[in-house]
């Protein structure tokens, strides 16, 4: 899709220059003129740093930082309007409103799928892992923030309530992209503020430190357990 797109917009903006040089203007006038008309988007600094989407704003330069702001600008009518203006002999366009605004709705879809996904993961873990642990050593006094663990739970089913239960399309999504950024970052540092003050024993995940030297820590759970059992 992103190809289609980026290919779509040169294709549109080198049929127009063509059809001004065919129409008698000269390559260099109608080059430099192309150039002039847009020179606000040309940025010779870094595009990845933090610099560029300020200045963006500064010169008129759209910039949706959201997944789902940008699936709403492609079913929006400019780039409905590109899609179906570009068409080959046979009078075939890229695609139709129809089917351009069919993606947008597959990938609004899609978006509140996967952090449906993610939300319920989440919750599985806090549940299966790390409740227990937080419990098990909030019983010997070496952690104090269990009720906060559980009080989580409901917080995170409640905001997937509201998702599951908003009109699909862009309202759904706006839902879904707040319950990612928002309530699963608080959940996701609460659960790490745990995990700083519960002891590794006790931890029944996996730690960061576990997962950073993975080829040092790889096998050993499996290999002691294998010993419990009198199989190794």
């Amino acid at each position: 899709m992103v190809n289609t797109v980026l290919c779509s917009i040169f294709a549109s903006e080198f049929a127009a220059m063509s059809a001004k040089i065919e129409a008698g203007g000269s390559a260099r006038d109608v080059a430099k003129a192309t150039l002039n008309e847009h020179w606000q988007i040309i940025f010779n600094g870094n595009g990845y740093g933090a610099d560029w989407p300020v200045e963006a704003a500064k010169r008129g330069i759209p910039n949706h930082s959201s997944c789902v702001d940008a699936i709403g600008a492609l079913g929006a009518k400019k780039g409905v309007d590109l899609f179906e203006s570009l068409k080959d002999e046979q009078g075939c366009c890229v695609m139709t409103a129809a089917e351009t605004k069919c993606r947008e709705a597959v990938m609004y879809g899609q978006y509140c799928n996967v952090v449906e996904m993610e939300t319920l993961c989440m919750i599985d873990m806090i549940r299966q892992h790390v409740l227990p642990s937080a419990i098990a050593a909030q019983g010997l006094g070496l952690f104090a923030g269990a009720d906060e663990l559980r009080a989580a739970i409901p917080i995170l089913k409640s905001k997937l309530h509201e998702m599951e239960h908003t009109e699909e399309g862009s309202a759904r999504a706006t839902v879904a992209r707040e319950l990612r950024l928002t309530t699963l970052a608080e959940v996701r540092a609460t659960c790490d503020a745990a995990e700083e003050q519960i002891p590794a024993h006790m931890w029944t995940l996996a730690t960061y430190k576990e997962l950073l030297f993975l080829d040092s820590h790889h096998g050993k759970a499996s290999i002691a357990g294998a010993k419990a059992v009198g199989v190794a």
